[in-house]
């Protein structure tokens, strides 16, 4: 697993856009969802309530006539490709796999943003970055501190600088970009 290093760019929300948005007619545009990603209010301009697929476990507890709290949510596990839910019933510890095709789904109106990548890449941070813990930081929205990201762990070689300054850097506007390390 190595580390993926995004820039996104974020665009007014027009009534066209959003239809072609939602509709996925519109190129590589995104909805990006802020309940997932409350960092992102900082961007409170762009923000467009949209529709958003959540699933539904409660739901599809009630349609298979059991009650959700009886059970005990064991996380995701795959079988022969299959992606189960698993739970364990908590009165005799016994399991219930559901498929993930069986979940039902459930619409909800959220704030969104929409967004398109428009620089990345996967490598080039050096071994301070690891150290420091970067991987989990949710985002970088300031150019200042972009620029003291690109000093401190992406300058180990006049490559993996050139490489970052090229592809996230000088893509980079404040207020209207932000980037991802993942």
């Amino acid at each position: 697993m190595g580390l993926d290093i995004s820039i996104v760019k974020l665009f007014m929300p027009t009534e066209d856009l959003l239809k072609q948005v939602i509709e996925k007619t519109y190129g590589d545009y995104y909805l990006l969802n802020v309940k997932d990603h409350p960092e992102l209010l900082i961007f409170k301009n762009y923000l467009v309530l949209a529709p958003v697929e959540r699933i539904d476990i409660e739901g599809t507890f009630i349609q298979r006539c059991l009650n959700l709290s009886d059970y005990v949510n064991k996380g995701v596990l795959s079988v022969d490709g299959i992606a189960y839910f698993n739970f364990e019933k908590i009165s005799d510890k016994t399991t219930l796999k559901i498929p993930y095709n069986d979940i039902l789904l459930k619409t909800e109106v959220e704030e969104c943003l929409i967004e398109k990548s428009i620089g990345y890449q996967r490598k080039g941070a050096n071994y301070k970055f690891y150290e420091d813990d970067m991987w989990n930081l949710p985002i970088v929205a300031d150019y200042k501190t972009l620029l003291h990201h690109w000093d401190i762990y992406f300058s180990e070689t006049a490559s993996d600088r050139q490489n970052f300054k090229e592809n996230i850097v000088d893509k980079f506007i404040e207020g209207e970009t932000f980037v991802w390390y993942g």
